[in-house]
């Protein structure tokens, strides 16, 4: 019966000498190390640690033995297929009961903590990627709001200008190069979770047939196969992100596989159940699996932890600003999905991509042009940057509109207070210092329960925003925006009956 207990053990079980050579183990240490008793005894147990934990071990058999106490330590051990485990080992020592010589050993306790450390792992960098999500989406709000200037500036001067004005090409040239920057600042939005903007079922098999087209142009040393399943189900996504996300993902297949190689895409449906789901912390469902692998140079471990962090990059600095993958990850997450990555040096790397199954069939996006609106309204604009609120309140005069200023939620119901039958609709800012955009929206609806709002940020239309428009806000228009865009959020909202 003890044998039994001492082989059958869920821990493995050594004893060793004082120079460290084993002398017994219990079937559960052997199958530990990949392999059998017999190949374990009499031989040092430091010989299936890792090199760089050897010292750890050494240290701790030292004290063990010099102080006969109890003492843990975690290493990690090397099996005999070449697997890594990160065990905790409990000693002690004694002098083993009916033996001639009285020499001291030392008796081990080996748990294998493979699966906890792997868990810890995960949670330290998922916290990790959150700071530097919160610490991007601020960085991107604050962009914005600059941006948010340059583009008013160019709308009044452009309002005011002939068509063959030679400041018109000039003008046009910053207007593009801002569109340059907001897809910067949508990229740190997605990575920061509050870049989703418009959200509908897709056909992801379209979209990525689509991406695969305009990437096979620039390189046709790369071999491309796809394995799409047919009649694939409709995920809720907003096409242009994931667009860029597979875009991201063939562009550094193709940096990895610079004297061409093989991309390989594949898509199916899989159910996922509450096991399989809980390290993703996804709910249990369906799930699109999308699949992009290459033959590329792979990726070092070291350099895998990494490839998610904003602005990390192993290119050289004129070509890539290291936010690719991280806007990808923050875009995967954002849809309630999950991206992860399996990569070796010279092995070729794969991402698995995981978006949950929606019912609705998928549609394509209407996108209309909006033409300049004018109006004779009196528009109140609640905006804590002043170069902002100048900048709107400049647009508005051109349009036509009569306009309030208030700096902060306190000031604008106040103001909406003093002068609720003159005010047509108010311009509402989301991120304000003290109260901001979501405590204001409440006390002007206590104020008025049909106040007009339309409301204005550099984050997308999610979270919080999401909340106040389903709780009465007539609109939602992002940062920064064109006076076109202004003009016709203004009268789709005062048109209304």
């Amino acid at each position: 019966q003890y044998a039994d207990l001492y082989d059958f053990a869920p821990v493995g079980y050594f004893t060793i000498d004082q120079a460290g050579v084993i002398e017994k183990a219990n079937m559960t240490g052997a199958a530990m190390l990949g392999t059998v008793r017999n190949q374990l005894v009499k031989k040092p147990f430091m010989h299936h640690i890792l090199k760089e934990d050897q010292d750890i071990f050494w240290k701790h058999r030292r004290t063990v033995m010099d102080t006969n106490t109890q003492q843990t330590c975690e290493i990690r051990l090397r099996t005999k297929s070449g697997d890594v485990a990160y065990v905790q080992v409990q000693s002690r020592s004694a002098v083993e009961p009916h033996q001639e010589c009285a020499e001291q050993k030392i008796f081990m306790a080996v748990i294998d903590i493979t699966e906890r450390k792997i868990l810890e792992d995960r949670l330290a960098e998922a916290y990790k990627l959150k700071a530097i999500g919160t610490l991007a989406g601020g960085v991107a709000h604050d962009f914005n709001n600059l941006m948010m200037g340059i583009q008013g500036s160019t709308s009044v001067m452009r309002f005011d200008l002939d068509d063959d004005h030679p400041h018109i090409e000039h003008l046009a040239r910053i207007d593009a190069e801002i569109s340059s920057a907001s897809k910067l600042t949508r990229q740190l939005l997605a990575f920061a979770r509050g870049g989703k903007y418009e959200v509908y079922p897709i056909d992801i098999n379209e979209m990525i047939e689509t991406s695969i087209d305009f990437f096979s142009h620039t390189r046709k040393d790369i071999e491309i196969k796809t394995d799409l399943q047919e009649n694939l189900a409709a995920v809720a996504a907003d096409t242009t992100q994931l667009e860029q996300v597979f875009l991201n993902l063939f562009i550094n297949a193709a940096d990895a596989m610079p004297d061409g190689g093989r991309l390989g895409i594949r898509t199916n449906v899989v159910a996922m159940g509450e096991n399989q789901n809980r390290s993703h912390h996804l709910p249990a469902g369906d799930y699109v699996r999308i699949t992009v692998s290459d033959t590329g140079v792979g990726m070092i471990e070291a350099t895998r932890k990494r490839i998610f962090e904003p602005f990390f990059t192993t290119k050289k600095q004129t070509r890539g600003t290291g936010l690719g993958l991280a806007s990808a990850y923050g875009t995967i997450r954002n849809h309630r999905g999950f991206i992860e990555v399996l990569s070796r040096p010279e092995q070729g790397t794969t991402f698995t991509i995981y978006l949950p199954v929606t019912d609705a069939k998928s549609v394509r996006s209407k996108k209309a042009i909006p033409e300049v609106q004018k109006g004779t309204e009196t528009i109140l604009v609640v905006d804590d940057e002043p170069t902002v609120r100048k900048l709107v309140s400049e647009l508005l005069g051109h349009l036509g509109y009569q306009v309030m200023l208030a700096a902060s939620g306190n000031e604008a119901l106040a103001r909406y207070r003093q002068n609720r039958q003159q005010i047509d609709l108010v311009i509402l800012d989301m991120t304000m210092p003290g109260m901001d955009g979501r405590e204001t929206f409440s006390g002007l609806q206590q104020i008025d329960p049909d106040v007009r709002v339309l409301l204005a940020s550099g984050y997308s239309l999610q979270g919080r925003a999401e909340e106040i428009v389903k709780r009465g806000c007539r609109g939602f228009i992002q940062k920064p925006y064109t006076l076109e865009q202004l003009s016709h959020n203004l009268r789709t909202i005062l048109d209304q009956s």
